[in-house]
């Protein structure tokens, strides 16, 4: 399920450009208020993998301000529109659909000091009915292996193991729901085909920026085509692809082509 909200604006407001903590932290609030045991399963445990990861299974959209101003020497984002929307990806099963829409009908999201309430809610199917399709990023998308200190090495979509390292993440998000592969799945090759190299968007964002477990990520922004089996197409739409989704990275769509 995608929840597409728009918030209302009454007048130019001003946010931090790493605003990703405020709004994730706002979801698991709004969820909490509905049911406070999956709210706390979500952020504490979620749901893991075949190789111990584990996972949130929902992502979000950068915010899209129709206008807007970047304020770089402040790390400041002002927002000049009377609205504005976010995209907000869930996996979840069918029957908690209606009752998590219902949960973001007038809420009131608040970012540092500038509280915006929720002006409407729409929810968008996804019906992936090929198993070859291009993606737009919505959010970067963060792939990173560990270097030889233990520390991350951000990967571009360019680098050899991306592809790998990409499909390695998506399968785990699959195999978490308690989803069995199946057989046909071994005659299938998943390709990540990055399109458009010259428009590959590097972003590094900070997550708790000033807070002693503040986090930096980086990763990017670019347009690519993906095939594999629907089902694996369709958990990355609604779960996110990468890292780090459930702080607002790895949220895609489709694009018509």
């Amino acid at each position: 399920m995608i929840l597409n909200l728009r918030f209302e604006n009454p007048q130019t407001s001003t946010i931090p450009l790493n605003y990703q903590y405020y709004v994730g932290s706002w979801i698991y609030k709004v969820l909490e208020q509905g049911d406070a045991e999956f709210a706390k399963f979500l952020h504490t445990t979620g749901y893991k993998g075949n190789d111990r990861r584990k996972f949130k299974l929902f992502t979000f959209s950068m915010l899209n301000i129709p206008k807007k101003t970047v304020l770089k020497a402040d790390y400041q984002l002002r927002i000049e529109s009377s609205t504005f929307s976010l995209k907000v990806h869930f996996l979840l099963e069918e029957a908690l659909q209606p009752f998590v829409m219902g949960l973001f009908k007038n809420q009131e999201l608040v970012i540092r000091s500038q509280t915006y309430r929720v002006q409407q809610v729409e929810s968008l199917a996804v019906n992936i009915e090929k198993e070859a399709i291009h993606i737009r990023t919505l959010s970067p998308v963060v792939i990173s292996k560990k270097r030889g200190d233990g520390s991350e090495e951000y990967l571009s979509p360019e680098h050899p193991e991306y592809e790998a390292l990409f499909f390695h993440n998506l399968m785990g998000k699959y195999l978490s729901t308690g989803q069995t592969v199946p057989e046909d799945w071994s005659q299938a090759t998943p390709v990540f085909k990055l399109l458009s190299p010259e428009k590959v968007q590097s972003k590094l964002l900070t997550i708790k920026a000033g807070h002693a477990s503040e986090t930096r990520l980086k990763g990017y922004l670019f347009y690519y085509e993906m095939k594999a089996p629907v089902k694996l197409i369709e958990t990355g739409l609604l779960a996110g692809f990468g890292k780090e989704n459930s702080w607002g990275f790895g949220c895609g769509e489709v694009m018509r082509t």
